[in-house]
């Protein structure tokens, strides 16, 4: 995988470039995968798609032509614009994608979640306990987290 095949505007790391290389996709395929698994219909706009990855619009135009040719994705007229275009996950890119995510997810724990001090961990893990089971936590707003 090569420096320019992770990402624009996300910063080069080169420990989650390898891991998810181990998965065959490159960050920035791994980020567009995810906002349309996300998405309303597992569809989105180029220009949302790009603003959601943080991506510019020719460089994710550039990772769904990748991703299309992998059938991952297929890309469609949008219905109402002709201007647009709307990038749709496959079944296939799901597929994909649910594959990476352990990798990813251990890479992000690693990186981030073991680096935390565990006493310091407590309270937080404790509220998105409560959020995980469906109540009793509160928002930093004082609000019940529903």
């Amino acid at each position: 995988m090569s420096r320019a095949d992770s990402a624009d505007s996300t910063p080069y790391d080169l420990a989650g470039a390898l891991t998810l290389c181990s998965t065959g996709l490159s960050l920035s395929r791994y980020i567009v995968l995810m906002q349309l698994s996300e998405a309303d219909g597992d569809r989105m706009r180029m220009t949302e798609l790009a603003a959601a990855t943080g991506l510019s619009a020719s460089r994710v135009s550039r990772v769904v032509e990748t991703l299309r040719g992998e059938g991952l994705v297929v890309k469609r007229p949008h219905a109402t614009d002709a201007r647009g275009s709307v990038a749709v996950l496959t079944e296939a890119g799901r597929k994909r994608l649910l594959g990476a995510c352990p990798a990813h997810l251990s890479s992000a724990r690693r990186r981030v979640l073991d680096q935390l001090d565990p006493a310091l961990m407590r309270e937080p893990a404790g509220e998105l306990e409560a959020v995980a089971e469906g109540g009793g936590a509160t928002s930093v707003y004082g609000d019940a987290v529903t």
